[in-house]
């Protein structure tokens, strides 16, 4: 948990970056991309981009917003103040990708009243773990089997996956529960299809949020430490040839 003034110094330096974040509504079970623009008389301005859901957002709403920062990943609770769309902007972006876009012409901005609270995770857990291990596999619930799922990377917010071509594809903001295992350690979770490139998948795993606290379950960080720990040691062992 952050301080008082470790609130405010991270937040002015999201700002100053312009830095992304997303937006969770827990009530209406949507997700918004946007970025940082500014602080103000107490209160936190942000941009969204194009989005199908935008309208769900509103004065008064509870959101989850999570950013990445050099302390790790940071996530706090805040209540909307006010939102009002950018007249004339354009949708291009929502064409060219099927990800959260970079922002070119914000669909609207808003105002968050400044957290009471934040909480951050281990950097280390946030970064992405190249997945070298066979022995890691992860299942997709009761989605049509279709062969083996490959898993690229994952850090304890996630995994990015390739499905084989008989796979039946995922479609963006499905959910599904996924089962990971590695050796004598399993997790379960619920995870939604963020991003889409081909037959690559960037996985969110919702249970990691807790009434907007960021809680690392403990299967979970122990698979990930345990690869995070093979994969150093690969990398000291090329080092050495």
């Amino acid at each position: 948990m952050f301080d008082r003034a470790a609130i405010v110094s991270t937040l002015q330096t999201a700002c100053a970056m312009r830095a992304g974040c997303g937006l969770l509504l827990p009530s209406e079970d949507v997700r918004l991309g946007g970025r940082f623009t500014g602080l103000a008389a107490g209160m936190l301005l942000l941009e969204l981009g194009p989005d199908r859901d935008i309208d769900a957002i509103g004065p008064a709403q509870v959101v989850c917003v999570t950013f990445n920062h050099a302390r790790g990943s940071c996530c706090f609770m805040s209540r909307v103040l006010s939102c009002s769309a950018v007249h004339g902007a354009s949708d291009r972006n929502r064409a060219r990708s099927e990800r959260v876009p970079a922002i070119v012409s914000p669909a609207a901005r808003v105002r968050l009243a400044m957290p009471d609270t934040m909480s951050g995770i281990d950097g280390r857990l946030a970064f992405r773990v190249p997945v070298l291990d066979r022995e890691l596999e992860l299942d997709l619930g009761d989605t049509a089997a279709g062969g083996r799922v490959s898993v690229i990377d994952i850090c304890i917010g996630g995994a990015q996956i390739e499905l084989p071509e008989q796979h039946v594809a995922l479609q963006l903001r499905q959910r599904v529960q996924v089962t990971i295992r590695l050796r004598q350690s399993t997790f379960t979770t619920l995870a939604e299809v963020r991003r889409r490139t081909d037959r690559r998948y960037g996985l969110f795993f919702v249970d990691v949020l807790r009434e907007g606290r960021v809680v690392p379950p403990t299967a979970l960080a122990r698979i990930v430490r345990e690869l995070e720990r093979r994969w150093l040691e690969q990398r000291r062992g090329m080092a050495r040839r």
